[in-house]
């Protein structure tokens, strides 16, 4: 698939006000990071096509930072249009379930410990190559090390092998 990121953060956002919340830039990265790495790895696409870079703080968009960085560490408060709903957000059925299971898995999850879980995995690791923790890098996360480090992880905790079904 080759869909727009920014329907994909539009989702998670709409999802988070509808159940009464809001979530920083941090959280979105990553939860859109999430989205892309689960579905590479369960269905074999990608999502949408931008590249996701390894900085500071874990996985993050240049696109979706731009987007938002007006927000800074504060809740994002778009769209703000109460008639964007998540049945109104143009997206297929399959993603709009893959979407809310990542919800379901990663939402209760604060911002700060998604991004010291990005910090373990290796598809962050393997693109920031040795620069400490603390420097700013551009590094791209490649989608194979997505795919890749994600299904395995499926079936190491499934015991089973994706595409035998």
């Amino acid at each position: 698939m080759n869909l727009n990121i920014q329907t994909i953060a539009d989702y998670f956002l709409v999802t988070a006000r509808e159940e009464g919340d809001y979530i920083s830039q941090l959280k979105l990265q990553k939860l859109v990071y999430y989205a892309q790495a689960w579905f590479l790895a369960l269905y074999g696409e990608q999502l949408f096509e931008d590249d996701c870079e390894a900085w500071v703080h874990g996985p993050a968009y240049q696109v979706l930072y731009d987007r938002f960085r007006i927000y800074g560490w504060k809740p994002i408060l778009e769209p703000e249009s109460d008639e964007v709903t998540r049945a109104t957000v143009d997206l297929p059925v399959k993603v709009k379930e893959h979407l809310d299971e990542i919800i379901s898995v990663f939402g209760s999850e604060s911002a700060h410990n998604l991004e010291l879980m990005t910090h373990r995995e290796m598809p962050w690791l393997k693109a920031r190559n040795g620069i400490p923790e603390t420097d700013a890098s551009r590094a791209v996360i490649q989608k194979t090390d997505m795919q890749v480090f994600y299904k395995a992880f499926y079936e190491q905790t499934h015991k089973r092998t994706l595409g035998d079904d």
